[in-house]
């Protein structure tokens, strides 16, 4: 059986510039709540399927079949703060 590709999104925050008031800090906006993947669809010919939460991680359950793994919205004017593992031999990154 192939070891699933560990993703860990420990702290995964995103700050929207536009939902805050002139000269406010905006509200962090939580990615990923730890137990399910409401929000997050694949594409590039990748399966949502292929992805689940474990533990209170996003991991890659069927490798070579996840394809990339994205929010469903988009945002800008933010701040990402996150920690990610990748096993020896993973391939994988984050792009924004």
């Amino acid at each position: 059986m192939t070891p699933s590709l560990r993703v860990l999104f420990c702290v995964l925050v995103c700050c929207v510039g536009l939902r805050a008031a002139a000269g406010t800090q905006p509200e962090p906006i939580e990615l990923f709540d730890g137990k399910t993947l409401d929000g997050w669809t694949a594409m590039f010919g990748g399966s949502i399927e292929a992805w689940a939460v474990e533990d209170g991680e996003i991991r890659v359950v069927n490798a070579g079949r996840g394809g990339w793994l994205r929010t469903e919205r988009m945002y800008r004017d933010f701040e990402l703060e996150l920690q990610f593992i990748i096993p020896a031999g993973g391939n994988s990154g984050i792009g924004l």
